[in-house]
């Protein structure tokens, strides 16, 4: 059964991605935690974003590697009292993406129009904002970071959310979440889920 979404979908309503590196000659691993915002060009998906200079994560991109991108979307635990008969085992709902692909490290020059890309997706009224004093604060803030984009070669999705279940079941769920609370996030999750076409309908995703 194909995925009913594009990962960039869940890109948009959760950014903060974890990246990780594995060096194939070296063995050294990295991980950083990194907001990362879409694009597309030329028929390739991106991911693009900007990490600390002083963070040795991307040194490693310089020699063979690996890497990958962890888009995690809201997630909760469902107990089996959620269910009408409670003979079940706990478990544990989530939608998640793994991006594979090549990091690629930016020219210092476009390390500006990395910063004001980032704040057009996740800040756009103060992006509105910026005028030349503005942006000459950016040229000088951006010495301290490395700007990169990542062409996405391929995509895994997951996605459990107990669709097997009946549908007393999962109304269950979404009744035993919502009086313990503390999961509003995976409720408005479901919401966005239940609106998207029938699995069968969608597109092949890779």
């Amino acid at each position: 059964m194909s995925p009913r979404w594009h990962w960039s979908e869940l890109l948009v309503q959760y950014p903060l991605c974890q990246i990780v590196t594995v060096g194939l000659g070296s063995g050294r691993v990295a991980t950083s935690r990194v907001p990362l915002y879409y694009t597309h060009r030329d028929g390739t998906d991106f991911v693009a974003g900007h990490i600390a200079r002083v963070n040795p994560h991307w040194k490693l991109w310089a020699e063979p590697s690996v890497t990958v991108c962890l888009i995690d979307g809201a997630h909760a635990y469902v107990s089996p009292e959620s269910y009408a008969v409670p003979s079940a085992v706990p478990t544990w709902n989530y939608c998640t993406a793994t991006l594979h692909g090549e990091p690629q490290v930016m020219d210092a020059t476009e390390a500006v129009d990395s910063l004001l890309s980032s704040l057009a997706v996740f800040d756009p009224k103060l992006r509105s904002t910026i005028g030349p004093t503005e942006r000459a604060f950016y040229e000088r803030a951006r010495r301290a970071i490395v700007p990169f984009q990542i062409a996405i070669t391929r995509a895994e999705l997951k996605e459990k959310v107990s669709a097997a279940r009946s549908m007393a079941d999962q109304d269950g769920i979404r009744a035993d979440l919502a009086r313990r609370g503390g999961a509003d996030d995976y409720l408005a999750m479901l919401d966005w889920l239940a609106g998207l076409p029938a699995a069968e309908q969608s597109a092949p995703q890779e």
